[in-house]
């Protein structure tokens, strides 16, 4: 008697069907997956814009680099000349990385700056509540690429810069 090949495919696809299902293997490789993205999610900096006041630590060091007082900055309404540069210090951006080391970037205008010229102050703290050495990044842009970012409401996707 000859059977049917279609019948020996249509069986052994019922039987990896009812019996390869093995729903408790699923949810774990689900619960895997969810680990692994709030581990990534951990990873990644965690930014915010903070009051001057609100780190007086930082500001007490920058004072210190800068021979002013802390209550010379609150004078100055959150701002500290050093030499031909204005350093706003009133606000900053608040960046927390991976091992909760934090950089603090603070607004520099210079007396005679260029138009497509930026600068950012740069004070790291460690996990540990070290402060670093505070260090200058410039940025400078063309023409072009400043209308651009102007056009886009400063949106940081669109800043293009050397």
């Amino acid at each position: 008697m000859k059977t049917n090949p279609y019948f020996k495919i249509a069986t052994l696809i019922l039987l990896f069907i009812f019996l390869g299902c093995q729903k408790d293997k699923i949810n774990l490789i689900e619960d895997e997956n969810a680990e692994v993205i709030n581990e990534v999610k951990q990873d990644v900096p965690v930014s915010t814009y903070i009051k001057g006041d609100n780190i007086p630590d930082v500001l007490n060091h920058l004072a210190s680099k800068t021979n002013s007082t802390y209550s010379k900055i609150s004078d100055l309404n959150g701002k500290i000349r050093y030499n031909r540069a204005k350093i706003i210090l009133n606000h900053a951006l608040e960046v927390v990385t991976k091992g909760d080391n934090t950089n603090y970037s603070f607004d520099i205008f210079l007396d005679d700056m260029p138009k497509y010229e930026f600068y950012s102050l740069i004070v790291s703290k460690t996990e540990e509540g070290i402060i670093q050495e505070p260090f200058i990044i410039g940025y400078k842009m063309t023409k072009d690429d400043y209308e651009n970012y102007l056009a886009h409401d400063f949106n940081f996707r669109h800043f293009k810069a050397t």
